[in-house]
């Protein structure tokens, strides 16, 4: 599983864990679920700006900063050469943070790739 199935699988575990009350908070889960299709297309930057683009004001309550974060994993490599062991590190950081959150985050299967 690369980076975009485990962004996919960390927004569902989110929807699973937390009530999803704003609209904001289900649309950003969506977008965040279709990271694989637009790797597939060959177009991240769009998902980027789709995330953006439903993002709005400043969302402090917990469930906008938990898919906050995870949009934040997804984005690790987007600017630069892959880090496969930053971006382990990085998600290692990540399920910590959201367990403490009552989130529980899927084992990914290797973040080598996209």
């Amino acid at each position: 599983m690369g980076v975009c199935e485990t962004v996919k699988s960390l927004a569902e575990a989110v929807a699973k864990a937390k009530a999803l009350e704003k609209p904001r908070h289900r649309l950003l889960v969506e977008i965040l679920r279709l990271m694989p299709l637009y790797r597939d297309i060959g177009d991240l930057s769009a998902w980027e700006s789709a995330i953006h683009g439903a993002l709005g004001q400043d969302d402090e309550s917990e469930v906008g900063q938990l898919l906050w974060e995870v949009f934040e994993f997804g984005t690790y490599n987007m600017y630069g050469a892959f880090d496969a062991e930053g971006t382990a590190e990085v998600f290692r950081h990540l399920s910590q943070w959201m367990a403490q959150r009552g989130v529980t985050a899927p084992e990914p299967q290797g973040l080598t790739d996209w």
